[in-house]
């Protein structure tokens, strides 16, 4: 084989083998993004929600070969995008609500994928430990998505700081509201609960206090499993390479 095909394979199974490090990677910084956009750029909302959608669809792709997941993936992104552009245009409040909806449905969806992704193999690599951190991401986007719904469907069902808003609601609609959902989603998922954000009503106590303990029992029995078993993996491959006969004893 010529050396240099031979680096390229390298190089191309390297990629494969860290692809949900890349999709972790861009997840952050997204997330990182939206508080910006949204104080900052408040035109380019749009496309940021769009290129978001189309990065989840990637990280579907990247760990399915299912035809028919493909298939919902990009039928339920293309309705999704779509109520969001109307949203955007007419500013309805029930399209509002919808779109929140598909965007839990969706996000929900990456998930649930990307997850069974990393259980489905009993062998456990560095990737596979990196797609279960994008799962936990994704997990904290959906409950900020169910708070900006709460919020928009019964008004007042949180009580924020003086200091929370720097805008009106007006020109920020439920963009604003997630940007601030999206901190107090992953404060309660790390039960961390800074107290600036609090929940007033039934439901909204009840989603906080599911969603803190789904991250604890995430870290607890996901994650802590797979780094074990990863851990054991290599120790036992270490084992093998070191007890292994080599050519001069056989």
């Amino acid at each position: 084989m010529p050396k240099r095909h031979f680096t390229k394979t390298k190089h191309l199974r390297l990629i494969a083998n860290h692809r949900l490090l890349a999709f972790l990677v861009l997840l952050l910084s997204m997330l990182s993004l939206f508080p910006f956009v949204e104080a900052y750029a408040t035109d380019h909302r749009f496309a940021l929600e769009f290129s978001f959608l189309v990065l989840l669809t990637m990280g579907i792709y990247i760990v399915t070969i299912d035809k028919r997941i493909m298939a919902i993936t990009i039928l339920l992104a293309l309705l999704t995008i779509t109520i969001i552009g109307f949203n955007h245009l007419l500013n309805y409040p029930s399209l509002l609500l919808i779109s929140l909806f598909l965007e839990i449905v969706f996000v929900g969806f990456t998930a649930i994928v990307i997850i069974s992704h990393v259980l489905r193999y009993k062998r456990v690599t560095a990737d596979k430990i990196y797609g279960a951190m994008c799962g936990y991401f994704l997990i904290g986007i959906v409950w900020a998505l169910i708070f900006t719904l709460i919020e928009n469907a019964f008004p007042g069902a949180f009580r924020f700081t003086p200091n929370t808003f720097v805008t009106t609601q007006a020109v920020f609609g439920h963009h604003f509201y997630f940007s601030q959902f999206l901190y107090f989603s992953f404060s309660t998922l790390t039960t961390l609960g800074y107290g600036d954000i609090v929940p007033l009503i039934d439901i909204a106590r009840v989603a906080s206090s599911f969603e803190a303990m789904f991250g604890q029992l995430y870290i607890a029995v996901l994650i802590s499993r797979l780094v074990g078993l990863h851990i054991v993996h290599t120790h036992y491959q270490t084992c093998l390479l070191y007890t292994s006969p080599s050519p001069r004893d056989s």
